[in-house]
């Protein structure tokens, strides 16, 4: 009797025998999706398709898409897809709770009708049943308004591209040696060049200092930045193609806006602080721009429910230069109350001091502040 957790509420001995088998890739399972709202006015139908691509220190990679169309009486039907890949030991989540087997016959494998001992997990809301403790035969959820079914329908051999590009992008002075293909859940390892070299960010984390990045179990989707001590170029005009970009380049401003250019203009949206990526390869070079100018920035300001608009005449230099040297974190070391921004802001926002204490006041300044990410 195969089982894939022991009940909390089994006492004594118990004898267990490993079943050994070879790992599962190259296979995809299909499951049906129905559901419906408890008043049945709403209906959902569409599939869930678990492709099996690597297997690595008893984990599986799993790419998982989700294709879901829901209709609703006299609309149009809203067709939902959504796909994500992820490492895993297990089918169910860390919240289920095991509660036993139940035995289901049927054709799930492909292999023709058989009977499958699934374990029972229970989860908030629903259940969930898996056969040798990876595949889900079925999956029932029900809500306070809804019900939904899934079923496997057939687990079949498919030949999938495992290969795929790093995607890495160096900063200015920075040269990065990078493997033109890995297989998914390989190793690889990216070694920096230059004196300019900083260290290593994954996924915008810190990821080391030296100058050699070993990545193991590789996966798509993640981004391998080799930083730079270089300075921000700063320019009141800038050119894609005298900077040497390849075409075309994602550019985003300090608010986290992008935007994807595809010509060669300069078109930055200046004058601003912006990150500029290109599309090169095997390597993307990425740099920061400061086009300098002036330009009147809006500042929308709350007060005791009313709002009221700012309108400041910035220049891009006395905004940004206290990014420009990169020698500190703290704004206070490079961007002082002498600037000329901040002197007519600071004034401006005085007018909003009459009838509220210290504290009330600081809070009010606080909030202006940091709901004006450009400022």
């Amino acid at each position: 009797m195969p089982i894939g957790a022991i009940l909390p509420s089994r006492e004594g001995d118990l004898t267990l025998y490993a079943s050994w088998g070879m790992p599962v890739t190259g296979k995809r399972a299909v499951m049906d999706v129905s559901g419906y709202s408890l008043d049945r006015t709403v209906s959902q139908t569409g599939t869930v398709t678990y492709d099996f691509l690597a297997f690595s220190e008893g984990r599986y990679y799993i790419n998982k898409t989700v294709s879901l169309l829901t209709s609703v009486p006299f609309q149009a039907p809203v067709s939902v897809e959504d796909a994500e890949g992820y490492w895993t030991d297990k089918a169910y989540d860390e919240d289920c709770v095991y509660v036993g087997n139940k035995t289901f016959v049927g054709d799930y494998f492909s292999e023709g009708s058989g009977r499958y001992e699934c374990e029972t997990w229970e989860f908030e809301g629903g259940v969930v049943y898996v056969y040798h403790s990876i595949y889900v035969v079925k999956q029932e959820t029900r809500s306070s308004d809804a019900y939904s079914e899934r079923n496997m329908v057939s687990f079949i051999s498919e030949e999938f591209d495992t290969d795929f590009s790093l995607d890495v992008i160096a900063w200015p002075g920075v040269e990065v040696d990078v493997p033109d293909e890995i297989i998914i859940g390989g190793t690889a390892v990216l070694t920096a060049k230059g004196d300019a070299f900083a260290g290593w960010r994954v996924d915008g984390e810190k990821a080391g200092a030296g100058r050699t990045l070993t990545i193991d179990h590789a996966v798509p989707g993640r981004v391998y930045e080799a930083l730079s001590s270089a300075s921000v170029e700063e320019t009141d005009e800038f050119s894609i193609p005298e900077a040497g970009l390849v075409l075309p380049v994602e550019v985003s401003d300090v608010s986290g806006q992008k935007r994807t250019i595809s010509d060669g203009s300069s078109g930055l949206g200046g004058p601003g602080l912006f990150t500029v990526v290109d599309s090169g390869s095997p390597v993307k070079r990425a740099m920061q721009v400061l086009v300098d100018g002036t330009k009147d920035v809006k500042l929308d300001i709350s007060d005791a429910g009313e709002t009221y608009p700012v309108f400041v005449n910035m220049r891009g230099h006395d905004v940004f230069s206290y990014r420009l040297g990169g020698s500190s974190e703290d704004v206070q070391d490079l961007f002082t109350v002498d600037d000329r921004s901040v002197r007519d802001v600071a004034s401006y926002l005085s007018s909003f001091r009459i009838g509220k204490t210290d504290r009330e006041f600081a809070a009010f300044v606080l909030g202006v502040v940091q709901a004006e990410p450009s400022s």
